[in-house]
């Protein structure tokens, strides 16, 4: 099996951590997820919920591709809080960068969570040398990391790494894999240009999908909206973008903008798309922002196969709405039988 290679799109997270920090100066898209996958627990998976609710039981948490732990330990301290302590919450680890479990210590010690932190794995989820925990995790989330996971596309279900992932799942818990949806105004920037930048395509949770389907893996889909401000790439009613636009600019494309600068053809050509596309954007949107839209694969453990709906979240600006927005799309969820 092809095993995960560092991409240089990750670099967006590493080398170049000014990028991302821009993305999260003006985007509320870390608050949506969070707030959507509590609200998608507590309507869909009760008994899941009742175990986080109940002191006494156990909590097993795997955060597959985990980084820094940006959205995993706010998430977690979120749990703590439903569980009313720190007591029986083992949170376990995997993402194959050094830099990045130096950062996750640092913010586990920073929010005292040390203590629950039972293992950081540096191996690939997908190689071999990988070994999930002996105890099955209640819940399983992979955000915005299958993008650099190999080993899913056409591979033998017991070879598979999508039937690596829902084979970590307790029998009454569920995993979640969140990336990026097809219908998503980031998708439609950067499946034009990842092929022109980085000679690669881009992933979308709708392939993801259909490999469950045909793997016969219980799943349901929600699409999750979040918004994303890119004021700072417009000056005067035209595409302009500041020095914080270029930052921001760079995180989406996984490149750094500055150094698209002419140089050749092909980089006036990028500069060119980018500028009339993200222009299409905002004039469709009414507002110098991007919708972001997720896909959140849910995949039960050990249930039967299902096919999905997709519902579309409205707008979320802040932290109650998002919460109300999670509910509203959580509960319109349903499983329909066969129909793959």
């Amino acid at each position: 099996m092809l095993l995960r290679e560092k991409s240089k799109q990750q670099d967006a997270f590493t080398a170049h951590a000014e990028w991302f920090g821009a993305f999260l100066r003006h985007t509320d898209q870390k608050l949506v997820t969070k707030k959507a996958i509590l609200e998608g627990i507590q309507t869909n998976f009760p008994k899941l919920w009742g175990k986080i609710a109940t002191p006494e039981q156990p909590l097993n948490l795997l955060y597959v591709g985990v980084g820094n732990g940006g959205l995993e330990i706010p998430l977690t301290k979120e749990f703590i809080k439903a569980h009313s302590t720190a007591d029986n919450i083992n949170v376990f680890c995997e993402d194959p960068s050094e830099e990045m479990m130096k950062g996750f210590n640092q913010k586990a010690n920073d929010e005292g969570l040390s203590d629950n932190i039972k293992a950081y794995d540096l191996n690939p989820f997908e190689s071999e040398e990988y070994k999930p925990p002996e105890e099955k995790a209640d819940l399983a989330i992979a955000s915005h990391v299958w993008y650099y996971v190999n080993g899913w596309r056409d591979v033998p279900k017991d070879e598979n790494s999508l039937t690596k992932f829902a084979n970590t799942i307790a029998q009454d818990g569920v995993g979640l894999i969140a990336l990026q949806s097809q219908t998503s105004d980031n998708f439609a920037i950067r499946s034009v240009q990842s092929p022109r930048i980085h000679n690669t395509n881009e992933l979308a949770g709708e392939e993801v999908v259909a490999e469950l389907d045909k793997l016969g893996i219980e799943h349901k889909q929600v699409i999750i909206e979040s918004h994303t401000d890119v004021s700072q790439c417009f000056q005067d009613g035209v595409f302009n973008p500041t020095d914080e636009g270029k930052l921001l600019l760079s995180f989406i494309l996984r490149a750094d903008w500055d150094k698209l600068t002419g140089n050749s053809e092909k980089d006036n050509e990028t500069r060119e798309m980018v500028a009339k596309k993200l222009t299409e954007i905002v004039e469709t949107n009414q507002k110098l922002e991007m919708v972001f839209r997720d896909s959140y694969i849910w995949i039960p453990g050990q249930q039967p196969a299902s096919d999905l709906d997709i519902v579309i979240l409205g707008h979320v600006t802040d932290e109650a709405n998002a919460g109300d927005a999670a509910k509203n799309a959580v509960a319109a969820l349903s499983l329909q039988k066969g129909g793959q």
